[in-house]
């Protein structure tokens, strides 16, 4: 039996964004696009276990309800702030973990710095931006950004560390 998928983060990443998932079929001109690329004779071929759409989003409701059983509301809070893919949802674990983050920085500048950690497209030139904004001295605003996205990257790496061996003894990952 080959595994759902390839290691620990892709089964959180998928498990927490589970909204992505579309059970509608699509239209068939979005399903005749090539690159021109000849994707068939270069990929390499995964071993992973093909799903349908309906197996794969049962799959990672139930990965992502493992996730929540086995790590803290905080680490969870971070997992949906990163990988959620319903904005509302995002938006509400962000708002909570910058509450619960250990840091001496406003509140608001805590959900800022979770923002720019979650979010590629908002961290893009918000970094300049506010350091530029802010009263406090720029090297105690880099340093309480370096510490949140320490104390951030750590609720993901842990998370990943806890899940590991449960997803492995369920045979959703393989051993590297």
């Amino acid at each position: 039996m080959s595994a759902i998928y390839r290691n620990e983060h892709q089964a959180v990443a998928l498990a927490m964004s589970v909204d992505r998932i579309s059970t509608c079929r699509p239209a068939s001109w979005q399903t005749d696009y090539r690159s021109g690329f000849a994707e068939e004779l270069t990929s390499k071929p995964e071993p992973l276990e093909p799903l349908t759409t309906i197996e794969r989003l049962a799959q990672d409701a139930m990965t992502r309800s493992l996730i929540k059983r086995h790590v803290d509301r905080m680490t969870f809070l971070a997992l949906v702030a990163k990988y959620g893919a319903d904005n509302d949802e995002r938006a509400a674990a962000i708002n909570k973990l910058a509450d619960m983050l250990d840091s001496p920085a406003p509140t608001k500048f805590r959900r800022v710095c979770v923002w720019a950690w979650a979010c590629v497209a908002f961290r893009r030139g918000i970094k300049t931006r506010l350091m530029e904004s802010g009263e406090k001295h720029r090297a105690t605003l880099y340093r309480w950004r370096k510490g949140i996205a320490a104390q951030l990257d750590y609720l993901e790496e842990r998370a990943e560390s806890v899940l590991s061996p449960e997803l492995l003894e369920r045979g959703l990952t393989e051993a590297a």
